[in-house]
């Protein structure tokens, strides 16, 4: 299976969850916002969306500054 994240494909030997591609990502949960196909997917729900082929998933992590 394969996803774009954040422009750049990557591929899975079996669907995964969002909760579990962020692990696998390395990404710390907190501070971030994340979409899949350009609609935004709220944190309570990332343990049950399975991701499927073609998804087009981004991840936005918020930035101090002004």
């Amino acid at each position: 299976m394969k996803v774009q994240v954040n422009n750049k494909e990557m591929q899975f030997d079996a669907p995964i969850t969002l909760h579990e591609l962020i692990i696998q990502l390395g990404i710390a949960p907190v501070g971030i916002a994340v979409a899949v196909n350009n609609q935004l997917v709220t944190r309570a729900l990332w343990e049950t969306t399975l991701l499927e082929e073609d998804n087009n998933i981004v991840i936005i992590k918020a930035a101090c500054g002004g």
